[in-house]
C-alpha cells in the first residue's frame, strides 16, 4: 500500500517519510524535564505505609504482579536511554 499497490496511488505520490514517527519519547522526556528543572524528587506523602500486611487481600498474584510491573518500567527506561544514544550519535555524525 505505501507504494501505491491496492489502488492506493495517494500514498505512493503524496505520503510524508513513514519512518518519521515525530519525536522520540527520549526527547519529549528531555524536554518535559528541562521546561520543569529542577526536578525536585521530595516526598510528597502520596505514598503511605500499610499498618499491616495482613490487611491485604490475599490474591496470589502479587509477586508476578510486581514482577511484571518492574520489568515494565525497567524496559522503558532501557528504550528511553537507547533513544536518547542515538539521538545523540545521530548528531555527531
Amino acid at each position: 500500500m505505501r507504494q501505491g499497490g491496492d489502488g492506493y496511488d495517494v500514498f505512493a505520490n503524496n505520503a510524508i517519510d513513514a519512518y518519521d514517527a515525530g519525536a522520540l519519547l527520549a526527547d519529549a522526556l528531555a524536554e518535559y524535564i528541562g521546561a520543569h528543572s529542577p526536578v525536585n524528587p521530595a516526598v510528597e506523602g502520596r505514598i503511605t505505609r500499610a499498618e499491616s500486611p495482613a490487611a491485604l487481600p490475599v490474591t496470589g498474584s502479587e509477586p508476578a504482579g510486581e514482577l511484571a510491573a518492574s520489568l515494565v518500567l525497567l524496559t522503558g527506561l532501557t528504550l528511553i536511554a537507547l533513544g536518547i544514544h542515538a539521538r545523540k550519535r545521530q548528531e555527531t555524525l
